[in-house]
């Protein structure tokens, strides 16, 4: 159907498994690197959780387009908008990212991991269809990503709301 895009790896199931693949792999990743580490410095953390996050986030729209040759407007023709577009989404990504890992070590919330997994696993699936999208990454840098974004602060809040009425009604009795 015109305007639908094209699962990049051929079947919607496939587009699932990858998008699930990448974002327990970066979870992992991240996990991984805090719990070897000799201080759990939330805030450089943080920048660093954000950065891996945008990174890979920004791979998954950037390479099935390069491969498939379907970028909407060539990076070539318009290399300024590019950059922009491109800049813009990578500081949605990263905020995404650098909130949930934030999240989860200055506060020792288990949602703020569940948040990167999550939001990057939906992140990843939706830049692998490609062909009938206007301009996917200008949507998700205007409205997917803040919806995203949006749910990586508001789960966490949610969670540290939940945990502290739980310790207020444990110090009570």
């Amino acid at each position: 159907m015109q305007g639908t895009s094209n699962p990049v790896l051929g079947t919607g199931e496939a587009m699932v498994a990858a998008g699930l693949a990448v974002a327990a792999v970066v979870t992992g990743l991240s996990l991984a690197v805090v719990l070897r580490a000799d201080d759990s410095d939330p805030e450089r953390f943080a920048v660093g959780g954000g950065t891996l996050y945008a990174v890979v986030g920004l791979g998954t729209w950037a390479a099935p387009r390069y491969v498939a040759d379907a970028f909407v407007v060539s990076p070539a023709e318009n290399p300024l908008g590019t950059l922009l577009l491109v800049g813009l989404t990578g500081a949605v990504l990263w905020t995404e990212g650098a909130v949930a890992t934030y999240a989860a070590l200055r506060y020792r919330l288990r949602s703020g991991w569940g948040c990167l997994f999550g939001t990057l696993a939906l992140t990843a699936m939706y830049f692998q269809g490609i062909n009938g999208e206007a301009a996917a990454i200008l949507f998700y840098a205007v409205l997917a990503g803040p919806i995203l974004l949006g749910a990586s602060v508001a789960v966490p809040l949610a969670e540290l709301g939940v945990r502290r009425v739980l310790a207020a009604d444990d110090g009570g009795e």
